[in-house]
């Protein structure tokens, strides 16, 4: 799965529209539609708070079974 595909899917669980999410991590309402509709690849912090704002957090998993990584992108973050 890609990474705007993953974004459209959390929105889709989470039950939020973009606008919602976008208002929720404090960015302007048309932040997040803009970015899907240009096919614009959110940094690595920018996913975790969408992610945060959907009710998700973004870990990184190491192929070895070595500690898991969390990006902490909570929804009320600012960035």
């Amino acid at each position: 799965m890609d990474t705007l595909q993953a974004v459209r899917e959390m929105l889709a669980a989470s039950g939020l529209t973009p606008y919602a999410a976008a208002v929720g991590m404090g960015r302007a309402p048309t932040y997040i539609s803009g970015m899907l509709r240009r096919g614009s690849v959110p940094s690595a912090d920018l996913l975790a708070k969408i992610a945060g704002a959907c009710g998700y957090r973004l870990e990184l998993v190491p192929d070895d079974g070595g500690d898991v990584l969390t990006i902490d992108g909570g929804a009320g973050s600012s960035g």
